[in-house]
C-alpha cells in the first residue's frame, strides 16, 4: 500500500470528498500500472491513522474501488489488488476471444457430440428432418 500512496496528497479545501481522491489515486496507480495485481493494500486502520481519516472515508474508497473491480476483500485475509475489469470494445466478438486478448487463458471443453434426430418442434425450427 505504500507504492499506493506515493505522492498522495490529499486536498481538505476543495469539494470532493476525501474518500473520492483517496479512491481517485488508488484507481490512478493501479491502471497505470504502478501496483501490480495481487498486491495487498494495507489495513483501513493504518491507512486512516497514515492519511489522517476516519475509517469510515477509507472504507468507503475501498468499497468503491472493489464495486469498479479493482481490488477484492477476502474476509479476514485482506484486500488485494484483482483488476478483474474485462475491457470489451463496442464490436461483436466473442468472449473467448476477448480473454485471450487480454492474456487470460479460456479453454473450451466439449461435454457431448452426437447426432439426434429432431423433433417435431426442432424441425419446425431448423426446417429440417436430417439429423442434426
Amino acid at each position: 500500500m505504500t507504492q499506493l500512496l506515493a505522492g498522495l496528497t490529499l486536498d481538505r479545501t476543495i469539494n470532493t470528498p476525501l474518500a473520492h481522491q483517496l479512491a481517485d489515486h488508488i484507481q490512478a496507480a493501479i491502471t497505470a500500472g504502478r501496483v501490480p495485481v495481487g498486491t495487498w493494500l494495507e489495513n483501513e486502520k493504518a491507512v486512516a491513522r497514515r492519511l489522517g481519516l476516519s475509517i469510515p472515508t477509507v472504507r468507503q474508497a475501498v468499497a468503491r474501488l472493489i464495486a469498479e473491480g479493482l481490488v477484492a476483500r477476502q474476509r479476514g485475509v485482506g484486500t488485494r489488488i484483482v483488476n478483474d475489469r474485462v475491457h470489451r470494445p463496442p464490436t461483436i466478438t466473442s468472449l473467448f476471444d476477448e480473454l485471450a486478448r487480454a492474456g487470460e487463458e479460456p479453454t473450451t471443453r466439449v461435454l457431448a457430440l452426437r447426432r439426434v434426430t429432431p423433433d417435431e418442434d426442432l424441425s419446425v425450427a431448423f426446417a429440417s428432418k436430417e439429423p442434426l
